[in-house]
């Protein structure tokens, strides 16, 4: 260990035993760093921190070596498997979009007010946007994400699902001008 090292190393450690209501020694100190010179500090800082929250009392230094294995266990399994390749598809961007879109016409909340308003969408793609809605809910384990009212029953597997809040024999549409959902009469007449 270097000597920056060490001295954090002393300090680390001397809190940690001070959590525990212990006192680093002198004596205590050189042993302690006996037993863990051949490890990183990275190492032997992450093995100290995750004792503080396995252990019941102050640590002997087989207690940090042991989590310090498993932290290279860890670091060669990592190095070992391939990295995941993140890859931003066409349909999760295409599922953000829907979502920004139907989030913001069922208003739930002043909190979305500030998103930008999803342009161009025409009747035929505001109802596949909430079939894709629906679906990641679905998926999600989300049921509570649509309001009941546009809760699509082929995919919620509710044959007669109710539409509490839907006027009766008005069906939701989207409105071209104010970039909303037009479900009520008034809305019909008030914009045109």
């Amino acid at each position: 260990m270097e000597k920056i090292e060490k001295e954090q190393f002393t300090h680390a450690l001397g809190q940690t035993l001070k959590f525990y209501g212990k006192d680093l020694e002198q004596n205590d100190f050189s042993f302690w760093h006996n037993a863990l010179s051949a490890y990183r500090w990275d190492d032997i800082r992450s093995g100290l921190l995750e004792y503080t929250k396995r252990g019941k009392y102050a640590p002997k230094p087989s207690d940090i070596i042991d989590i310090v294995k498993e932290v290279q266990g860890r670091r060669r399994l990592d190095k070992a498997l391939p990295s995941p390749v993140i890859n931003r598809s066409e349909r999760s961007e295409q599922i953000a979009v829907a979502w920004m879109f139907w989030i913001k016409q069922w208003g739930l909340s002043d909190n979305f007010q500030s998103w930008p308003v999803v342009e161009g969408v025409n009747d035929e793609m505001a109802e596949d946007y909430l079939m894709l809605v629906n679906q990641e809910a679905k998926r999600c384990g989300e049921h509570e994400a649509i309001p009941e009212a546009f809760k699509i029953a082929d995919i919620w597997n509710k044959p007669d699902a109710p539409r509490p809040n839907r006027p009766s024999g008005l069906d939701p549409e989207f409105c071209h001008n104010c970039h909303s959902l037009r479900i009520t009469e008034h809305h019909r007449l008030s914009c045109r």
